[in-house]
């Protein structure tokens, strides 16, 4: 039981992570928006898992926007910096479409 709560916490503070650096701004038509966030070492840009912990991110950011769901109408990363130990530093963008 005491090893679960390191990974709890860790998983926890990744989650607060994507939160703590992400933004979102409306789109040029009603009921759009941009969402910018990122991808790193803990959450690498080509990876699945790490794919849906930023739509569970986006989910969460949503649910006040758009209470009927939304729609991601496009994703594009940009690469931010180089790291040493991973495939560098991203932001990703996702244009998004209440539905």
């Amino acid at each position: 039981m005491r090893m679960l709560l390191p990974v709890v916490l860790l998983a926890a503070c990744a989650d607060m992570q994507i939160g703590y650096q992400s933004s979102l701004e409306p789109g040029r038509d009603p009921g759009t928006f941009r969402w910018k966030t990122v991808a790193d070492t803990i959450y690498p840009v080509e990876s699945e898992a790490a794919e849906r912990a930023r739509m569970g991110q986006l989910r969460k950011v949503m649910d006040s926007a758009c209470p009927s769901g939304f729609v991601v109408e496009n994703r594009q990363a940009t690469k931010r910096m180089d790291a040493a130990i991973s495939s560098g530093i991203w932001d990703v963008y996702y244009d998004v479409r209440c539905s």
